[in-house]
């Protein structure tokens, strides 16, 4: 990815954001069958979208690799009429890998989505009472309606490879799945609040062993007034402490694309096997001794916690 190195940075995971909130005429059940159905097609489609551009890249490759020939064919006949097999390996190889050290993004469109409702009873004492206080205030300052006969709170969430695939997702929603038609319509229809926002995975931890996960806990956080490198290392120290206890659990950090959103700048997400499990271990990240602010800017976080209702791979 050639952009990427001459900036001096990773490619980036990117996370595509939406909480939603459906109306109160529509039952959850209905709701939830609508999103599952949206995620499938948008799964769908990126799939065509990836397979129409492995077949195109052949296609390139193949023109790209016929017109070298043919160029050399008019220098050296005699050689390349006994060595033409080889010649036209030779420059096929060199011409693909030309073209994947160029191509400016990895696996193309979603790489994986999920689905999940918010639990939004607080937690009554101990060190998380304080987040999670602060976690309902956060959803009803984003515009979402809490309290007794409100709708549930959902969080969709797409994976993609790079910022590039932004526009290849954008494409399939509006163009392929369609903005107004079949699922995604019938979605707009049904819900009455939603936000947006797309973050950069800044750090990501892959469980040592299997998760089994149904529950995530998400804490919303800023970042205060410690340099960005700094913080992020610091983060990055206090999560590998964490994890040391915790073998069971998958951690991601993520960092808001400038100006993509509203809301806090940072998440934590940690998916676990149940919303307990996820819980503790977000009280030991609580816990640990100050290092570079990230203490004092994770206690001043918003925590919520979710009921997975969909995990989507191609």
């Amino acid at each position: 990815m050639s952009i990427y190195r001459v900036l001096n940075m990773d490619a980036p995971v990117v996370e595509y954001q939406v909480m939603h909130q459906p109306k109160r005429s529509v039952p959850t059940k209905e709701y939830v069958e609508t999103l599952i159905g949206l995620h499938r097609r948008i799964h769908e489609e990126s799939l065509n979208v990836s397979t129409a551009w492995d077949m195109f890249s052949r296609e390139a490759t193949d023109r790209s690799v016929q017109a070298i020939r043919g160029v050399l064919m008019q220098f050296l006949t005699t050689p390349l009429q006994s060595d033409q097999g080889e010649i036209r390996r030779l420059v096929g190889d060199q011409v693909r890998q030309l073209g994947t050290t160029l191509q400016p993004w990895g696996h193309v469109g979603v790489m994986r989505s999920t689905e999940a409702q918010f639990v939004t009873e607080l937690v009554r004492n101990g060190p998380l009472k304080n987040v999670s206080t602060s976690g309902r205030k956060y959803l009803k300052s984003l515009g979402f309606t809490l309290g007794k006969g409100s709708p549930p709170v959902f969080e969709s969430t797409f994976e993609v490879d790079g910022g590039l695939n932004l526009d290849v997702m954008e494409a399939i929603v509006r163009d392929k799945v369609g903005i107004y038609a079949q699922t995604h319509g019938k979605h707009i229809q049904q819900f009455s609040g939603y936000v947006f926002a797309a973050f950069n995975r800044i750090i990501a931890a892959e469980p040592k062993e299997e998760s089994g996960e149904t529950a995530e806990a998400v804490l919303f956080f800023a970042k205060g007034e410690s340099k960005y490198a700094l913080f992020r290392k610091a983060m990055s120290d206090r999560l590998l402490k964490v994890l040391e206890r915790h073998k069971k659990v998958r951690v991601s950090v993520w960092q808001r694309k400038l100006g993509l959103g509203n809301g806090e700048e940072f998440h934590c997400r940690i998916g676990a096997a149940s919303k307990e499990i996820a819980g503790a271990f977000v009280k030991d990240l609580l816990s640990e001794p100050e290092s570079g602010g990230v203490g004092a800017s994770l206690k001043k976080g918003h925590l919520l916690l979710k009921m997975r209702i969909a995990l989507a791979k191609p």
